[in-house]
């Protein structure tokens, strides 16, 4: 296909493909083959693919990373919160890196007796006031 009609997302799925078939790098390499010519520059999809492939060579915090860029600048709804969610499978703190998504991170939370100790949530939100 890439030879009959050669264009930026072929060449982005060739990458994919590639990335599956033959491993990670090689799947990088197509990737910023593709990304030369400049066509998937405004791509966010092109992001998620290089997150992809980043996280399954092991490099977890780059990919939560490359996948919350990727979010920030998808126009759907439903994507970004796929991408928020791969971002936070990846993260050692699931959630915590989106308290904005109702969920918090090291937030402070008043006891009973009104001092002040951290929440540390991992991943669930923090609602009303934490007893000890």
């Amino acid at each position: 296909m890439a030879d009959l009609r050669p264009s930026p997302v072929i060449a982005l799925n060739r990458a994919i493909a590639h990335g599956y078939a033959y491993g990670p790098v090689a799947g990088l390499d197509l990737l910023d083959a593709a990304r030369a010519g400049g066509g998937l520059d405004s791509n966010p999809l092109a992001l998620a693919v290089e997150a992809d492939l980043v996280a399954r060579q092991g490099d977890r915090s780059r990919a939560a990373g490359l996948f919350r860029q990727a979010a920030a600048t998808v126009g759907s709804a439903v994507e970004r919160r796929a991408l928020l969610d791969r971002a936070d499978e990846l993260s050692p703190y699931g959630r915590m890196r989106h308290p904005g998504r109702g969920s918090a991170a090291l937030s402070s939370a008043v006891s009973s007796a009104g001092s002040r100790q951290p929440a540390v949530t991992l991943g669930y939100p923090v609602r009303g006031r934490i007893r000890h």
